[in-house]
């Protein structure tokens, strides 16, 4: 039994003193607590005293039956700070503290400060006496001041300018003058006086100033000037007091403003002549009344109105707009943003001449009067320009715009783009305005730069290219494979080069995953092959390890022991010579075993896609640095209900994104490694057997065989059903779609196929109709295919769930959004009903999509079109109940009830067997994330489904 805890569990002569404990610590701030952790890592509140009420709002029964509602208290982003200090103070005996936030049952927030001292009792566990304080307050009252300091600190920072405190005679008495030119060291000019430094006039005028600020007790400016090598600068001193007979003298330099004031006054004798001279129209008139007040000689030339006659007229009298929202768009984009820049609008001349002109507009102000100055460029000839050329090229334009493959235009000059189709714009993802004028190697388009010298090369050569195999980068990095054509133009009198691409990344990426998947099954092909066919277990593992690692293409690949008597705890390996070997390593440190058994065992798989950003302990971070390991892969090899051991991948070069193929190999793999152990085992027993056991050979070498001829014939039908069913059968059927997919697609196009020599000419063609049934008798095939297969991965491992935290609401929303496609299709129309605001649920998106898509699909395969769907949810009891109701055909009860469950159906009941499959797999999704499902019929007609969702865990 485990030794008595040192507790507060006094003896009934310590009675008093524990009274007199409780009346100390209910007249503490805070709670006074013993907490113990134990070997076994579970963690107890043994006493928490009646401050625990008032500090964390938990009676201090509560949190000693159950340390895990104290402990879900702390704020998401102390927890960790909080698990580390614990571990700190255990591992090295010092005095535990932690500074951390809170948040109450009622949603406070609150800083607390915890102390304790550990000691470790003989029986391994570790006990803690320790006070908790709140310490918000304090935290309040530090934030705040640091936030003051920081605004008074941002405030003196950002002013450019010098500061001088000085006294009433001149003396200085202060001095900030960072980031200014000042060369005077701060020491040197305190206690100093404005005549040790300045000319005798500023002196004067400096003393005048100060004496005005002290007596008016107001602001008080003055402006000098000061000698320099480089000439005379300019300063302005603004003088307020801040204290008994002293001021504060904030001093800029005012040279490039007074620079920037004789530099306007010469401008402005510019403007003029600038505005005489203009070759553009040019007027400027009234902001509230717009009366011309002076229009330019281009003005007079242009709209064909003298001066006389425009000057004191508005452009209204003059009836130069044609379009008086013109004008109405102008005004309101001059009070938005006080400026016009290139505005287009046509203008009519005094002969009644409409032309096109592009205004542009401002604000400025003439002897205190705003004033607005118009600019007018005229533009019709070039306008009329561009409508010729839109009509020459409307035709090719509307290929251009409306061709399903991207189309660029590139200058063959310097490669720069011309223009491109708005199927570029969506594939690559640039925005219009980014690619015009702009190179492929401005926007980093080329994967492989030398394709850009080959294409220049082949057009040189022949003029064009035909489906050119290369890669190009999206705007986001991704790289896409594409089929490059391209042609040269003449566009404009310029050379150019017409580009068309077929993107056939997917495609690329169907044949590199099927020829990925059939060097896949071709492994665990061979390996099911040599683990039936031999017993040389050593053999096998190093074989299966060598392969794995070619197939993954990885550094080090090894099946480790769970336990191990050997010499070492590594059964096989397969490493690159480059990184050290883990083969022969072995530990005695069972806390550095039973924490790798656990990082795999816990979740049945460990997938690390970089060490050094997972959270794990110092023993086995030293372990990953001693063998280079940056990712790792990790697979338990399971006997039954016991990991025997694990079969592990590592990536030592680098970190590395483990795909779902190379886990479901390394999971398919080490089943396989789990039979060929277990044969082993079952030799080496019927070894010992025929050693000790001679008498009893015959039978127990029997009994042996027999189970040795059933494992055998389990493997035999397992191997027959995942090769068979998931490659044959998926490879003929999926073929016979693409035959038939094409014929029709053929007789759409009207292409006929020449009959084989040997077949008569009447025994060769085939009606549509019978194409599309054998089409839809090969999907239904292909369906139920991956239905079984789904079953049976299912019933093997369970449903895998990917949940996430969603609302409800928003979640049926999307599903219905992504049924709209099977809807047209059946001429169904669905009524979400489903009501705002629900409360949020933990759920797969896809999984749930999954099963109202295959009860949609029910309804609508069994009911003819223009079916009526109506969803619904309410809460009730902790759950969500949501339904599915239609008006079609209704069943029976005995139906109902039985929709779900997984049996052979009679082939021409109202639900075929791929149907009954998926049914029962919907109801497995919905069992996965702890629902319940049905269906009922309705009283008048059609049926209703359903299923429950268990509301989200604040706390999770």
């Amino acid at each position: 039994m485990d030794e008595p805890v040192k507790a507060l569990h006094t003896p009934t002569s310590q009675l008093e003193a524990f009274s007199h404990l409780e009346r100390i610590a209910a007249n503490l701030p805070g709670m006074i607590f013993q907490f113990l952790k134990r070997q076994d890592g579970s963690r107890t509140v043994i006493y928490a005293s009646s401050g625990c009420q008032e500090l964390f709002e938990l009676e201090p029964e509560l949190v000693q039956a159950d340390f895990q509602i104290l402990y879900n208290l702390a704020h998401p982003q102390d927890v960790k700070s909080f698990e580390q200090s614990i571990a700190t103070s255990c591992a090295t005996g010092e005095p535990w503290r932690w500074e951390g936030r809170i948040i109450t049952p009622s949603g406070k927030l609150k800083w607390v400060q915890a102390v304790s001292r550990p000691e470790q009792l003989p029986s391994g566990d570790i006990i803690w006496d320790g006070l908790v304080i709140d310490i918000t307050d304090r935290k309040l009252a530090e934030e705040k001041l640091r936030e003051s300091e920081a605004r008074y600190k941002a405030i003196l920072d950002a002013i450019p300018d010098l500061m001088f405190r000085l006294s009433r005679d001149g003396k200085y008495l202060d001095f900030r003058g960072e980031g200014t030119d000042v060369i005077i060291p701060r020491h040197e000019i305190i206690g100093k006086h404005l005549q040790d430094f300045l000319p005798a006039d500023v002196v004067s005028l400096s003393q005048q100033a100060i004496a005005n600020a002290l007596d008016s007790q107001s602001l008080q400016t003055c402006e000098y000037q000061l000698p320099f090598p480089q000439g005379m600068r300019d300063y302005e001193a603004r003088l307020v007091v801040s204290g008994q007979d002293e001021v504060l003298a904030i001093v800029r330099d005012i040279t490039n403003r007074k620079q920037t004031e004789v530099n306007l006054r010469s401008l402005a004798e510019k403007f003029a002549k600038i505005f005489r001279a203009s070759p553009n129209p040019i007027t400027i008139s009234t902001l509230s009344e717009g009366r011309f007040i002076e229009v330019n000689d281009s003005f007079v030339e242009q709209s064909g109105y003298q001066r006389e006659e425009a000057i004191g007229r508005t452009a209204t009298e003059l009836k130069i707009w044609v379009k008086n929202r013109d004008r109405i768009a102008l005004l309101q984009e001059l009070q938005k943003n006080g400026v016009v820049r290139n505005m287009e609008a046509e203008f009519r001349c005094k002969s009644g001449e409409v032309r096109t002109g592009l205004f542009s507009a401002e604000i400025i102000s003439l002897d205190g009067v705003q004033c607005l100055l118009f600019i007018n460029h005229d533009i019709t000839e070039r306008k009329r320009a561009e409508i010729a050329l839109h009509e020459s090229e409307k035709k090719f334009s509307k290929a251009f715009r409306c061709s399903p493959n991207p189309i660029t235009i590139l200058s063959l000059k310097d490669g720069r783009y011309v223009d491109v189709n708005d199927t570029f714009i969506q594939i690559t993802g640039f925005r219009r305005e980014e690619v015009i004028g702009r190179t492929r190697r401005e926007l980093n388009i080329w994967v492989n730069p030398q394709d850009s010298v080959t294409i220049h090369q082949i057009l040189q050569q022949q003029g064009f290219i035909r489906n050119l195999e290369i890669e190009l980068y999206n705007k986001s990095g991704e790289p896409r494979v594409v089929l490059f054509s391209a042609e040269v133009i003449t566009l404009g009198g310029e050379p150019c080069m017409l580009c068309v691409t077929n993107d056939i990344t997917e495609r690329k990426k169907a044949e590199d995953l099927l020829r990925l998947s059939a060097k896949r099954d071709r492994l665990l092909a061979q390996t099911l092959g040599r683990i039936r066919t031999s017993l040389e277990l050593d053999q096998i593992l190093q074989t299966t390890v060598n392969e794995v690692r070619q197939f993954l293409d990885t550094d080090r690949v090894f099946i480790a022991l769970n336990e191990s008597s050997s010499k070492s705890n590594i059964l096989a390996e397969s490493v690159d010579p480059k990184y050290p070997s883990i083969l022969g390593w072995k530990s005695d440190d069972e806390t550095l075993l039973a924490e790798l058994k656990g990082l795999i065992g816990s979740n049945r798989l460990r997938v690390v896609e970089d060490i050094s950003q997972t959270t794990i302990s110092a023993k086995v971070k030293n372990l990953y640095q001693q063998f280079q390991t940056r990712a790792t892969l990790a697979v338990p090899i399971m006997m039954g209900e016991e990991m025997f051991g694990a079969l592990i991948a590592n990536q030592c070069s680098k970190p590395r994104s483990w795909q779902a193929m190379e886990i479901d190999l390394l999971q398919q793999m080490s089943e396989q490694v789990a039979i060929a152990i277990q044969q082993a085992q079952l030799y080496q027993q019927l070894a010992l057997l025929n050693t000790n056991l001679e008498r009893q050979v015959e039978e127990r070498t029997a009994q042996l065989q027999q189970k040795m001829l059933e494992l055998q014939e389990l493997n035999r039908v397992k191997d027959v059903v995942l090769h068979t069913v998931s490659h044959e059968l998926q490879t003929s059927v999926m073929g016979n779609l693409m035959v038939l997919n094409n014929l029709l697609g053929a007789e759409d196009q009207g292409i006929s196929f020449p009959p084989p020599p040997h077949l008569p000419l009447s025994s060769i063609p085939v009606s549509r109709s019978i194409l599309e049934r054998m089409l839809q008798g090969n999907d239904r095939q292909l369906q139920m295919i991956e239905s079984l297969l789904e079953l049976h991965s299912s019933s093997a491992r369970g449903i895998p769930l990917h949940q996430e935290k969603v609302s409800f609401s928003l979640l049926i929303e999307g599903i219905a959004k992504n049924l709209e496609p099977m809807l047209l299709q059946n001429q169904a129309s669905v009524k979400n009903l489903v009501p705002k605001g629900l409360p949020l649920v933990s759920a797969d998106r896809a999984k749930l999509q999954k099963v109202v898509n295959q009860w949609i699909t029910h309804s609508c395969q069994y009911n003819p079109p223009g079916l009526k769907f109506t969803l619904k949810a309410v809460v009730q009891d902790g759950v969500i109940r949501f339904t599915i109701q239609d008006d079609g055909i209704s069943m029976s009860k005995i139906e109902c009830d039985r929709l779900f469950d997984l049996y052979v159906r009679d082939p021409q009941a109202r639900c075929s067997t791929g149907i009954g499959l998926k049914m029962f797999l919907c109801r497995q999704i919905i069992k996965a994330h702890g629902g319940e499902v049905g269906v009922s019929s309705n009283r008048k007609r059609g049926l209703t489904f359903w299923f429950t969702l268990p509301l989200a865990s604040l706390s999770s």
